[in-house]
């Protein structure tokens, strides 16, 4: 899963192998990509912009340890650029470092605490660790940062589903595709919350009942078959 990396290297009019560069990650071709950074590099080994393409390259390929040693080069040389530490962060989060990606996302955001790709970048490290809950809040955040950004709505979708709260997995869907009406792996995810997950609710009041002291007073299940259809079946002593 490529979502979250920041590096896009610019396709203004610059020398020529920076545009082929840019041609070739558009292209998927990512091993030509790669070629390309370090020929710019074997000419400038000081270039931080080709040291921040081939780290990108390294990491898209899944070379996670040499990515984040390049990556790491470059803010040595650039200790400024934002930019470059959440997308380390996201090498060591794709890795299954979560403990050191969590440490570079805090890093950008000590720098710029609206940063929404570090805020991001919070979020996606939480819910692949499976600590669903702090994802959800880290999605949430960034959302009030960012209310417009589609991708943002849909990783809260998965934080919900991933707790087994359904019904709000398919309302932060909604507010993704409400963004974004033609963002198919939103559209798939939501449907596949009612195909995986059925909505169920449950309930039970306790107190007087008709025939002893105290004990059930009403129960209910009710399932959603969509957001506005509710079915239930209850049982109420008092009548």
């Amino acid at each position: 899963m490529l979502s979250g990396l920041i590096f896009i290297a610019s396709t203004a009019a610059t020398a020529g192998p920076f545009e082929d560069a840019d041609r070739a990650a558009r292209e998927s071709r990512l091993a030509d990509m790669q070629s390309i950074y370090e020929k710019i590099l074997t000419a400038e080994p000081g270039n931080v912009r080709a040291l921040k393409g081939k780290a990108a390259a390294l990491a898209w390929q899944g070379d996670y340890a040499a990515s984040q040693s390049t990556y790491r080069r470059a803010i040595a040389m650039a200790p400024g650029d934002v930019n470059a530490k959440v997308d380390l962060g996201y090498a060591y989060a794709w890795a299954g470092q979560y403990t050191d990606a969590h440490n570079w996302f805090n890093r950008a955001l000590n720098d710029d605490p609206m940063h929404v790709g570090a805020r991001k970048g919070v979020g996606y490290a939480y819910l692949w660790a499976g600590e669903y809950e702090l994802a959800l809040e880290s999605f949430d955040l960034a959302a009030s940062i960012a209310p417009d950004d589609a991708e943002i709505g849909e990783a809260a979708g998965h934080a919900n589903l991933s707790l087994g709260h359904a019904r709000d997995a398919i309302a932060s869907y909604d507010r993704s595709l409400w963004v974004d009406p033609d963002r198919e792996s939103a559209k798939l995810a939501r449907h596949a919350a009612y195909t995986t997950a059925p909505i169920l609710e449950t309930s039970a009041q306790y107190g007087s009942t008709s025939g002893i002291d105290s004990g059930v007073r009403s129960a209910e299940v009710a399932h959603w078959p969509t957001m506005t259809t509710r079915l239930a079946l209850r049982y109420d002593d008092s009548l």
